[in-house]
C-alpha cells in the first residue's frame, strides 16, 4: 500500500497532520492496564447519578431486582456463616451448588465479594459490576492486540466491545457478564492451543484450566462457547493448506484438552447439572418446521433491529413489539459506528478472509433456528445469548475501521450510509399505525413501551448525528481526538441503556423495595419452629433478604427436578417461579405453609396466583408489620407427618375431576408409585377413591387436624440435612415435604432406612411405634462420580502436560 502521506492534499491542519503520525508503542500490559480503567471509570460515571439518588444501593429493574441482589445477599451470607450444602432458603430447598451454579456460585466476581460484610452486599452490587466492564474491556484489549496492529484500534475496539448494546441489554441478568467477562481470554487460549513456541511445545495448560473455569463460571454459556470455539477453528485458524491430517489432528488436540478442562471440573459441574434435568426449560427441543424457520414473522427484522440498533432491554419491546425477544439477549449494536466499521472490512477486504468467513458463518447460524439453538443445546425456547461471541469479532473490525479511518474513509462512509438508511426503515415500522387493545389507533412501537420507543428514537438520531459528524470530520482528527469521540459514544450508549431500566421503578417503590426487603425485617417473629411462608407475586424472593426464613414462593429456575414433578402432577405450571394457584389449600397444608405475606404499600393490577383472596380458605388476618399483611393458614401442618392411608399415582391420575378438585386429597392420602406399593402397603392402608370422595372444606379441615397430631415433635434443619423427633402411635410411615433426592441418606435411631419418593415429589421413611430419633443427611447429589470424573480429569491433564512436554514440532502454526 501507499505511504499515506503521499495521498494527502498539501494544506493540512495540524490536527490532521497529528492524525497522520505514527502512534506511538504501548505495551500490551499497558494498554490492558487503560482499558481496564476507562472502563471501570465509564460505569462508575454512569452509575452514580442512580446511586446518589437510592443512597449507594444499585437498584435497577425486573430480574435485577428480585434475583441478583436477593441470590447475592442469601448465598454471601450462607457461605459466610459456613453453609455450603443444602439450602432450606431457595424455595422448598436444594443444594447450593444446583440451586446457584448457573446464576453466581461460580463466578470470580461473587466470590471477591466475601471479602466483605454482608451489610456491605447491596452497596457493593454497582461496584462489582464495573469491574465486571473493566475485566471485560482489558480481555478484549489482550485478544484484539493479537490481530489489529495499533493500541487504539485495540483500546477503542475493546470498549466497544464492553459497552455494546449486548451488555446493557441483559445488564438485567448481571450473572451473565460474568460469563462475558472471561471469554476473550478463552479464546486466546485456544488460538494458544495452536501455536508452538520457540522450544517446540505448545501452550496446552493454559486453555485446558480455562475450559475448566469457563465450565464453573456458568455451564449454560459454556455450551454455547463450545460451539462458537468449533465455527473459531474452521473459521479462523485451521489452516487447509496442510491437508487434512493436520487439521484432525488439531481437532484431536482440542477434544482431548477440552476433555481434560471439562472432567477436571467434574466434582463441582455433575452436581450441578443434575438440577437441569427436570427444568421444563430444557426439556423442550425444537422439532419440526420450528428447525427450519422461525414461528415469528418479524424475526428476522428483530434480529437486524437489536444488531443495528440499540437494542431493547431485555423484558421489554418497543419499536417492533415482538414477544420472542423479551428473554433472548439479542442486541449486536456497538456504539457510534453501529455495522459501519465491519461494513467496511468488508468492502475495504476483497475476498473471503477468515474474519468475513466468521461473521458470514455466524449470521447463518443466527438465521436458521436449529442452528441458533445448538448454542443452547436444542433448547424451544429461542435465545440470542451467545451474540457477544461474534460482536467480539464485530467490534475488532470496528477497531481496525478506526485505526485505518484514512486508508478506508470511503468504505467507513459507504458503511455509515447503510447504517442510516436501516435505522430509518427499522424507525418508521415502529411508528406504523394500529390498534391497541380497546381499538384506539396507535403506533406500533407504542402498543407496549411508549417511553422506550421514544428514547431509542431520540438515540437512534442523536447516534446517526454523531456518526455523520465522524465519516466526515471526526476521523481527520488526532489519535486523541478520535479516542475521546468514541469513548463519549460509549458513555451514552451505556447511559442510555442504564437509564432505560433505571427509570422503569420509580423512586417511591425503590425506597420501599430498600425498607421492605434490603434492610427490612422480616414480618414474622420467630418462634423456633420450621414452617414456610409464601409472598404475593411481585415479592417473590424478599424472604431472601430476611434470616432463617422458608418461603414455597419463589423466582430461580434452578431447582431439584422432584419440585418440578410436583407441580408438575398438580397441573400448577412451573417454569421460573414457584406459585402455587390460590384454590390449592391442600398442597399448601402439606408444604407446611402457615403465613401469606402481602404487600399493602403498592395496589397491584393482578396479585398473579391471587386471583381472589376470598378463594384462599380458612386463612386468618393476624397481623401488620413493616408494610405487610400477615396472614395464617389454620389448616397449617407441621413438617413431618403421617397419613392413615394411601393411594397410587395412577389412582390419583385416574380420578376424573379437575387438579383443582383433588387439590385437597393430598392431605387425605399419601401418593405412592408402584415400585413402593408393596412396602407401604405393609403399614398403611390402601383407600379407594373417586371423583365423588373429594373432602369436603369441613371434613378438610378435620383432616388437617389429624396430619398435624401425628406431626413430628421437633423438626430441626441444618446445612447438612435435618432431623426429626417423632411419636408414633404405630409402624407407620413419616412424610417430609423435601424434594427428593439421591444425595440423601436416611436413618432412624442410627440406623440407615430406605427412602421412598412419596407425592410426586418428596420423601417418607418407615418408622416403628414409639419414640424414634429421624436423621436425613445429605450430600450432593452427583458429588462422588464427579469426584472421580476430576481425578480423572487430572490425570488427563498430566498426561497432555507430559506429551506437550516429550513432543518437539519443527514446524511453526501461527493464528495471525
Amino acid at each position: 500500500m501507499e505511504n499515506l502521506t503521499d495521498t494527502v492534499k498539501e494544506e493540512i491542519t495540524q490536527e490532521e497532520a497529528a492524525a497522520l503520525e505514527p502512534e506511538k508503542p504501548v505495551s500490551v500490559a499497558r494498554g490492558a492496564f487503560r482499558a481496564f480503567i476507562i472502563a471501570f471509570l465509564i460505569f462508575a460515571a454512569v452509575a452514580i447519578p442512580s446511586l446518589v439518588m437510592t443512597k449507594g444501593v444499585w437498584i435497577y429493574y425486573g430480574d435485577f431486582n428480585v434475583q441478583q441482589i436477593p441470590f447475592y445477599n442469601h448465598l454471601h451470607s450462607a457461605l459466610r456463616s459456613g453453609k455450603y450444602l443444602y439450602d432450606w432458603g431457595t424455595d422448598l430447598g436444594g443444594s447450593y451448588v444446583g440451586c446457584y451454579s448457573f446464576y453466581i456460585l461460580g463466578s470470580p466476581f461473587f466470590w471477591l465479594t466475601l471479602l466483605f460484610s454482608d451489610g456491605a452486599i447491596p452497596y457493593i452490587m454497582a461496584w462489582v459490576t464495573a469491574l465486571k466492564y473493566a475485566v471485560m474491556a482489558t480481555t478484549a484489549y489482550v485478544f484484539m492486540r493479537r490481530h489489529l496492529r495499533t493500541h487504539m484500534g485495540a483500546l477503542l475496539g475493546s470498549l466497544m466491545f464492553a459497552f455494546a448494546g449486548y451488555q446493557g441489554a441483559v445488564l438485567v441478568y448481571n450473572h451473565f457478564h460474568d460469563a462475558v467477562a472471561l471469554f476473550p481470554l478463552f479464546l486466546c487460549t485456544f488460538e494458544d492451543l495452536f501455536k508452538l513456541r520457540e522450544n517446540g511445545r505448545r501452550r496446552v495448560a493454559g486453555f485446558v484450566l480455562m475450559c475448566t473455569l469457563m465450565l464453573i463460571i456458568n455451564y449454560y454459556f459454556f455450551v454455547g462457547q463450545c460451539v462458537f470455539l468449533v465455527i473459531y477453528y474452521f473459521a479462523v485458524i485451521a489452516d487447509y493448506k496442510k491437508g487434512w491430517k493436520s487439521v484432525l489432528a488439531d481437532v484431536a488436540r482440542a477434544f482431548f484438552g477440552g476433555l481434560a478442562g471439562i472432567l477436571l471440573a467434574g466434582a463441582y459441574i455433575l452436581p450441578a447439572v443434575y438440577y437441569t434435568m427436570g427444568n421444563s426449560r430444557l426439556s423442550q427441543v425444537l422439532l419440526g418446521y420450528d428447525l427450519v424457520a422461525y414461528s415469528e414473522p418479524t424475526m428476522f427484522l428483530g434480529i437486524v433491529k437489536n444488531v443495528f440498533m440499540l437494542p431493547d432491554v431485555s423484558g421489554l419491546n418497543s419499536m417492533l413489539n415482538q414477544s420472542f425477544s423479551r428473554v433472548s439477549g439479542i442486541g449486536a449494536y456497538i456504539p457510534l459506528f453501529s455495522m459501519s466499521g465491519v461494513i467496511a472490512y468488508f468492502l475495504y477486504n476483497k475476498g473471503w478472509d477468515k474474519w468475513k468467513r466468521l461473521c458470514g458463518v455466524c449470521c447463518v447460524f443466527a438465521l436458521v433456528p436449529v442452528l441458533n439453538a445448538l448454542f443452547s443445546a436444542l433448547n424451544s425456547e429461542y435465545y440470542a445469548r451467545w451474540y457477544y461471541m461474534p460482536l467480539l469479532a464485530m467490534a475488532m473490525l470496528t477497531g481496525w475501521a478506526v485505526e485505518n479511518r484514512e486508508e478506508a474513509a470511503a468504505e467507513v462512509r459507504k458503511g455509515a450510509i447503510t447504517v442510516m438508511v436501516v435505522s430509518a426503515v427499522i424507525a418508521l415500522m415502529g411508528v406504523l399505525p394500529a390498534q391497541d387493545e380497546d381499538g384506539k389507533l396507535t403506533v406500533l412501537g407504542a402498543l407496549k413501551n411508549y417511553e422506550q420507543l421514544i428514547s431509542e428514537i431520540v438515540f437512534t438520531l442523536v447516534m446517526v448525528f454523531f456518526l455523520y459528524m465522524y465519516v466526515t470530520r471526526i476521523y481527520k482528527k488526532s489519535t486523541k481526538v478520535v479516542t475521546a469521540y468514541v469513548i463519549g459514544a460509549c458513555v451514552l450508549t451505556a447511559a442510555t441503556m442504564f437509564y432505560t431500566g433505571t427509570v422503569l421503578v420509580d423512586g417511591e417503590r425503590k425506597a420501599d423495595f430498600l425498607e421492605q426487603a434490603v434492610f427490612g425485617e422480616s414480618p414474622i417473629e420467630p418462634d423456633g419452629t420450621f414452617y414456610r411462608i409464601e409472598t404475593d407475586e411481585d415479592f417473590y424472593n424478599y424472604p431472601m433478604f430476611w434470616d432463617d426464613v422458608h418461603s414455597i414462593t419463589s423466582f430461580i429456575s434452578t431447582i431439584p427436578d422432584s419440585t418440578f414433578s410436583f407441580y408438575k402432577a398438580m397441573e400448577i405450571p412451573r417454569k421460573v417461579t414457584s406459585h402455587p394457584y390460590t384454590t390449592r389449600i391442600g398442597a399448601r397444608a402439606i408444604l407446611s405453609a402457615r403465613y401469606f405475606i402481602t404487600n399493602n404499600m403498592h395496589s397491584i393490577e393482578h396479585i398473579g396466583h391471587i386471583e381472589d383472596m376470598t378463594e384462599l380458605k380458612d386463612y386468618e388476618l393476624v397481623g401488620e408489620k413493616n408494610g405487610f399483611n400477615i396472614y395464617e393458614n389454620t389448616n397449617y401442618i407441621p413438617m413431618g407427618f403421617s397419613f392413615d392411608g394411601y393411594i397410587t399415582e395412577a389412582e390419583y391420575e385416574g380420578i376424573e375431576t379437575t387438579a383443582q378438585s383433588k387439590d385437597r386429597l393430598l392431605a387425605k392420602y399419601m401418593i405412592v408409585n408402584a415400585e413402593d406399593e408393596a412396602a407401604v402397603s405393609e403399614v398403611m392402608e390402601h383407600r379407594i377413591v373417586s371423583e365423588y370422595s373429594m373432602p369436603s372444606i369441613k371434613t378438610f379441615e378435620s383432616v388437617c387436624e389429624a396430619r398435624r397430631q401425628s406431626a413430628c415433635t421437633e423438626f430441626e434443619a441444618s446445612d447438612a440435612g435435618f432431623t426429626a423427633q417423632a411419636s408414633m402411635e404405630r409402624e407407620n410411615y413419616v412424610f417430609f415435604s423435601v424434594p427428593y433426592e439421591d444425595g440423601f441418606t436416611a436413618y432412624v435411631d442410627g440406623s440407615e432406612t430406605s427412602i421412598i419418593k412419596a407425592t410426586y415429589g418428596f420423601m417418607a421413611v418407615r418408622v416403628p411405634e414409639g419414640e424414634h430419633t429421624i436423621e436425613f443427611k445429605y450430600v450432593p447429589s452427583g458429588l462422588k462420580t464427579g469426584i472421580y470424573m476430576s481425578i480423572a480429569g487430572l490425570l488427563l491433564f498430566a498426561i497432555i502436560l507430559i506429551k506437550n512436554r516429550l513432543t518437539l514440532n519443527a514446524g511453526c502454526d501461527k493464528v495471525s
